[in-house]
């Protein structure tokens, strides 16, 4: 876990904004399902874990695949 907030300062640095930033109780709340993650938190999670945002949305039941409305 805290390989990780290390990680996610290192990105919120680098694009000088500290809504990527995990720290390691958000993390273990978000791996326990007790809370999600924010678009900032997904982006630095898929970065770090060398995933797409695409896979982590899955995990959620958010399919990104283009659908027709109907």
């Amino acid at each position: 876990m805290r390989d990780v907030h290390a990680a996610s300062l290192k990105i919120a640095k680098r694009h000088n904004d500290h809504r990527f930033v995990t720290a390691p109780s958000r993390l273990h709340a978000i791996e326990a399902k007790n809370a999600s993650p924010s678009l900032w938190r997904l982006y630095t999670l898929a970065v770090v874990y060398g995933r797409t945002v695409d896979e982590l949305l899955s995990l959620y039941g958010i399919d990104v695949k283009p659908t027709k409305v109907t």
